[in-house]
C-alpha cells in the first residue's frame, strides 16, 4: 500500500523503522551522516521512545477548514509529455457527481462537511492539454543504484528521511513554477491560514518503484532547511506534499490520492511496516489500512486527529447505550471502556453501517469493538500508530478485535469482524471469540457487551461491569473470588486452585501467551505445577462448565 512517512513536528519530519533502541542508535549515527540535516527531530523523536511521552490530550473542538491542493505535473529528463487525459485526473481530485468517490466528495462527507479540499492546476494548462516541468535529471537518478542503473542513489535511504536528491528536485519543480508565475496571484493556496501551502501533489510521468522508494506513492515534508535559497510560490512556502504517479493503475486512484492527502491532515498508517506485515490491525474497516475500497476511517481518529467528531463518550455503568453509524453523524458516534487492569488502554465502540455513503466497501454493518492505546503519542502521527509495532516495546495504537485472534499478532478473520443480529453474535465479553485483551494479551474480565442490536443508522448494545473485574483480593496470602480461590499466592511451585463447576484452566504470561493449559481434576479442585516456569506474574484464567471465566494474577516467586 502507499505508504506516508508524516510527522506534524516542524515542517521537516523524519521517518525511522525503530525496531529496538539499538536500532535507534545506529539510526541516529546514520542520519548524523548521511541524510539531510533533522537531528533536531530525531532527537525529539529518540526521547520520546526512550522516556516515554506522554499523550496530547484533546478536546472536541469542531474544526471547519477549506484546503487548497496545488497540483504540478512533473516529469523526467528521458520522458515524454504527460498524455493522461486532464479532464479524468480532475474528476478524481474534484469531481462533484454525488456519490462519486473524489477527494473533494469524500472529505466532505467523511468529515460532516467539516473539510473541504479544492484542487486547483498551474495556468499554463489550457483546453485540458497538460504542460509538465520537465526535470533536468532522468528517472535512472531517483532509482537505486544497481549496475544497469550506475547513476542510481547508493547512500540514501528514502525510508529514514526525505533524499536529498528528492528535496533538491522538487525544490527545482516549484522554482519552475514560481519562477514562470504559473500560479495566479487571486489563488489562495493558504486556506488555513498557518503560513504554508496547504497541500501540494506531484503527478509524475511513469509508474512507481520498490516500495518506500523516491518513486513511491507518499506524503512527506518539504524541507526547506536542506535547501540553499528560499523555496516559496507566490511567497508562500509549500510544506506537505504528496508524489503520485500516472503510470501505476492501481496507485493512480482517487482512492489513493484520499489516502496521500490524509496523510497531510496529520493521519497515520494503520498497517504494520516492518514486524508483522501479514497482521492487518484494521484492514479494509479504515481507509489508512487499507484504501482500495469506498470506505472511511475510524470514529475516534475523526475527533483526535482531524477534529470534525465529538469526543468519545465513555461508559462507567450498566445500561443500555446507542450509537449512530460513524458515517452519517459526528455525534455519539463513540463509546469507550478503560480498561479495569490499565486505564491508558480503552476499548472503544462504534457503528459501521455499509449504507452509508463512502463505507460501501467495508466487509459488513454491524459493532465494531478495538483497543485504543492512549499513551502513543498523538503529535508524531505517521512515526507511531501501528507502523512500527514490534509486539516487544512499540505496541499498536488501534486494533480492531476480530474471530480467531487472542493477540495483536494474530491475524484471526477481520473481516468478520463486526458484531449484529445478522452474523448472529451479539456478545462481547471473556467467554466470547474474540474476547477483549490488551496489548500484551493480557485477558480483560472486567466487562461484557449483550444485546448488539442495529437498526438503521442507530445500534443498540448493553453493557455490564463485573464487580471485581480481575484485580487482587489478598487475604492472608489467597486471591479469592466468590467462586474460588488460588493458594498460595505467591508460590514457587505447586498452585491450589478451589471452586466449583471448573471445566479447565490456562495460564497466561505478561506478553499474554498461554504457557500451560490442563483439564481441571475434578469440578472443585485442581493442583498446577509452576515449577517449570520462571519467576514473574501470571494471568490465571480459570473456564468454568457453564461458560463463565474468572481471572486471577498469580506470582511465581523466585527459589
Amino acid at each position: 500500500m502507499p505508504i506516508s512517512f508524516s510527522n506534524s513536528l516542524n515542517v521537516t519530519p523524519l521517518k525511522t523503522a525503530i525496531i529496538s533502541l539499538s536500532a535507534v542508535t545506529e539510526s541516529f549515527v546514520f542520519l548524523q551522516t548521511n541524510l539531510l540535516p533533522m537531528k533536531h527531530n530525531f532527537t525529539k523523536f529518540l526521547l520520546a521512545l526512550i522516556m516515554g511521552i506522554s499523550p496530547v490530550v484533546m478536546k472536541a473542538q469542531i474544526v471547519d477548514s477549506d484546503l487548497t491542493n496545488l497540483v504540478i505535473f512533473m516529469r523526467f529528463a528521458d520522458d515524454e509529455e504527460i498524455t493522461h487525459s486532464f479532464n479524468s485526473i480532475d474528476t478524481m481530485f474534484n469531481g462533484r457527481t454525488p456519490g462519486y468517490l473524489s477527494v473533494a466528495n469524500f472529505y466532505k462527507t467523511m468529515t460532516y462537511d467539516h473539510i473541504h479540499f479544492n484542487t486547483v492546476y498551474t495556468n499554463n494548462i489550457q483546453n485540458g492539454q497538460i504542460v509538465s516541468y520537465q526535470d533536468s535529471q532522468p528517472r535512472g537518478y531517483f532509482e537505486p543504484y544497481s549496475p544497469t542503473n550506475p547513476i542510481g542513489y547508493q547512500e540514501e535511504l528514502p525510508f529514514m528521511g526525505i533524499s536529498r536528491r528528492e528535496a533538491e528536485l522538487l525544490a527545482r519543480a516549484f522554482h519552475y513554477v514560481d519562477s514562470l508565475h504559473l500560479v495566479d496571484d487571486d489563488v489562495i493556496l493558504d486556506g488555513n491560514n498557518d503560513g504554508y501551502i496547504d497541500n501540494v501533489s506531484f503527478v509524475v510521468k511513469g509508474g512507481t518503484g520498490a516500495w518506500a522508494s523516491i518513486l513511491w506513492p507518499h506524503m512527506e515534508y518539504f524541507p526547506h532547511d536542506s535547501i540553499d535559497y528560499p523555496v516559496e510560490i507566490n511567497g508562500i512556502k509549500p510544506n506537505a506534499f504528496n508524489l503520485e504517479f500516472e503510470g501505476a493503475p492501481t496507485y493512480f486512484t482517487a482512492h489513493v490520492f484520499r489516502h496521500e492527502m490524509g496523510h497531510s491532515l496529520n493521519l497515520p498508517d494503520l498497517y504494520h511496516y516492518i514486524n508483522y506485515t501479514d497482521v492487518s490491525p484494521a484492514g479494509s474497516w479504515d481507509m489508512m489500512c487499507y484504501n482500495y475500497g469506498p470506505n472511511q476511517m475510524a470514529a475516534i481518529y475523526k475527533n483526535k486527529i482531524l477534529h470534525v467528531a465529538d469526543d468519545p463518550i465513555q461508559i462507567t455503568h450498566d445500561g443500555d447505550y446507542t450509537l449512530k453509524s460513524v458515517g452519517s453523524s459526528q455525534s455519539q458516534n463513540c463509546y469507550y471502556i478503560k480498561s479495569a487492569i490499565d486505564s491508558t488502554q480503552w476499548y472503544v465502540f462504534e457503528y459501521r453501517n455499509k449504507q452509508d455513503l463512502f463505507d460501501e466497501g467495508i466487509p459488513g454493518t454491524g459493532l465494531i469493538v478495538a483497543r485504543w492505546n492512549d499513551t502513543v503519542p498523538l503529535d508524531y502521527s505517521g512515526m507511531f500508530a501501528n507502523a512500527f509495532f514490534d509486539n516487544v516495546t512499540i505496541a499498536n495504537q488501534y486494533w480492531i478485535f476480530r474471530p480467531g485472534s487472542t493477540s495483536d499478532i494474530q491475524n484471526g478473520n477481520l473481516n468478520n469482524a463486526h458484531f449484529s443480529q445478522a452474523t448472529g453474535r451479539t456478545r462481547f465479553g471473556p467467554d466470547t471469540n474474540p474476547h477483549p485483551y490488551l496489548t500484551d494479551g493480557t485477558p480483560e474480565n472486567s466487562f461484557e457487551i449483550t444485546n448488539i442490536r442495529e437498526n438503521g443508522s442507530e445500534l443498540t448494545f448493553h453493557v455490564h461491569f463485573f464487580n471485581d473485574g480481575i484485580e487482587d483480593h489478598q487475604t492472608d496470602g489467597m486471591l479469592s473470588d466468590d467462586c474460588l480461590a488460588v493458594h498460595p499466592n505467591p508460590t514457587t511451585d505447586k498452585l491450589f486452585v478451589d471452586g466449583h463447576d471448573m471445566q479447565r484452566v490456562e495460564l497466561f504470561n505478561t506478553m499474554g501467551q498461554c504457557v500451560l493449559t490442563q483439564v481441571a481434576e475434578n469440578d472443585s479442585f485442581t493442583e498446577i505445577s509452576l515449577a517449570d516456569l520462571p519467576s514473574g506474574v501470571y494471568l490465571l484464567r480459570v473456564v468454568m462448565k457453564g461458560g463463565s471465566v474468572s481471572v486471577q494474577k498469580v506470582v511465581k516467586a523466585a527459589r
